[in-house]
Formats: structure tokens, C-alpha cells, sequence
């Protein structure tokens, strides 16, 4: 009779651990190919503090391959900017891709951040746009002194993630 009774709690005990790994087996591991862009636009307010005026734009899109093109867009100017090309070395490419698919930062619910009606005469306003086959976000956002509350430290990471990586690459 105890026999019974302890096959009858292992098998209980077996159930449950199959129906607990069957999705984790099922489920396809995290999208591999990612691609985005990032924009930093340089802002500054009119003299009648109205108007916000692009002084300059700078895009960085990463292909899902780790390569690379940069370019610094200054409206002021009539010459077409240059587009500067380059590959990520695998280490970065892998740490900017899992700050990004694997941190929650895809499943941040607000996606705008905009300036506050304080915000100083020049501040600089970001967006931030990741593909993958299954999913796409876009945030956007300005430096945190521009932004009445608190913007979320993941985003800011990332953020600061690719502006080491254009620092490090033009």
C-alpha cells in the first residue's frame, strides 16, 4: 500500500516537472538578428523660446551583422554629410545586443520622454529604434536634466552604450 502511494506521488511529482519544461523546450531562444538605430539630436531653443532648432543630428544604425554607418548631420551646413562606415567587434556587438534583448529593455511599457517646459536652451533629445524578426520598440527621450521625473536607467545604459560606441569609432 505504501508502494502505491509513493509511485503515485512520483508520478504526481514527474507530471508536474514535464509540464513545467515543455514550455521552456518549446520556447525558441531570444531573436539573434537585431538591428538598430539610434539618433542624437542636438536642440536648441529660439530666442523667443518657442521653437526648438536642430543645431545637429547624429544616426547610428547597427545592422544585424555588427556592421556599421555613422553620420553627423549638421542642418546649418549645405554640404551632404559623409557617411562613415565600420563593423563592431564581437564583444560589443554581443554586449550591446544583451543589454537589449536580454535586460527587459524590450518590454519597457513608456516609450517617450519628452523635455520639460524648464528644460535649458540647449539639450539634447534621443530615439532609439531595435528590430527583430518578432518584435520592434521605440523610445524616445532627452538628458535627463531636460525631463521633469526620472527616466529609467536602462534606457540611459543603452544610450550611453552607443555614445561610447560612436566615441570610440568616428
Amino acid at each position: 500500500m505504501v508502494n502505491k502511494f509513493v509511485f503515485a506521488i512520483a508520478g504526481i511529482v514527474i507530471v508536474m516537472a514535464v509540464l513545467i519544461a515543455i514550455p521552456n523546450i518549446s520556447q525558441q531562444p531570444a531573436a539573434q538578428d537585431i538591428t538598430i538605430e539610434y539618433n542624437r539630436q542636438h536642440l536648441t531653443k529660439t530666442e523667443g523660446g518657442g521653437l526648438l532648432v536642430t543645431t545637429q543630428l547624429e544616426t547610428l544604425t547597427i545592422d544585424k551583422d555588427g556592421s556599421a554607418t555613422y553620420t553627423n548631420t549638421d542642418p546649418r551646413q549645405k554640404n551632404m554629410p559623409v557617411p562613415q562606415r565600420f563593423s563592431l567587434n564581437r564583444d560589443e556587438f554581443t554586449r550591446i545586443k544583451g543589454l537589449v534583448l536580454e535586460t527587459g529593455f524590450m518590454d519597457i511599457p513608456k516609450t517617450d520622454y519628452p523635455q520639460s517646459q524648464n528644460a535649458s536652451n540647449n539639450f539634447v533629445s534621443y530615439t532609439l529604434s531595435v528590430k527583430t524578426p518578432d518584435r520592434q520598440k521605440t523610445i524616445s527621450w532627452v538628458e535627463p536634466d531636460a525631463y521633469d521625473g526620472t527616466i529609467p536607467s536602462l534606457i540611459t545604459q543603452v544610450g550611453t552604450q552607443l555614445d561610447g560606441i560612436i566615441a570610440s569609432k568616428t
